[in-house]
């Protein structure tokens, strides 16, 4: 999505109502860079009108989590979730990468460095 589209969709969403909720998933949306998701708080200040409550919830597969991101998750206040499907054998016949190897490991290490920073 470009930022000329975030800004638009945030611009119009935060028009429209005093709570603003903005869910960010599908594909991996870690792949679009912190730098990205920087913009978007940016423009959430820019277009928010005193009093107006702004949320933003991100799923993620976990395998991108680094030091870097729950830093930006902590400071700009995101609810983060971790897609996990079950123990490594049924996670992995469902979750694989483009090499086929299963993601549980970078999985539960994303989910594991999270763990320790909160």
């Amino acid at each position: 999505m470009s930022l000329d589209t975030v800004s638009q969709i945030v611009k119009k969403a935060l028009d429209y109502a005093d709570y603003v909720e903005f869910i960010w998933h599908g594909g991996e949306p870690l792949l679009m860079g912190i730098q990205f998701y920087e913009k978007v708080v940016e423009l959430q200040k820019r277009y928010r009108r005193e009093g107006q409550t702004i949320e933003n919830t991100l799923q993620t597969n976990g395998t991108l989590i680094s030091q870097e991101w729950i830093d930006f998750f902590k400071v700009n206040d995101f609810h983060v979730g971790v897609s996990l499907d079950g123990p490594p054998e049924v996670h992995n016949a469902n979750r694989v990468f483009r090499s086929g190897q299963g993601s549980f490991e970078q999985v539960m290490r994303g989910y594991d460095c999270s763990r320790r920073t909160v």
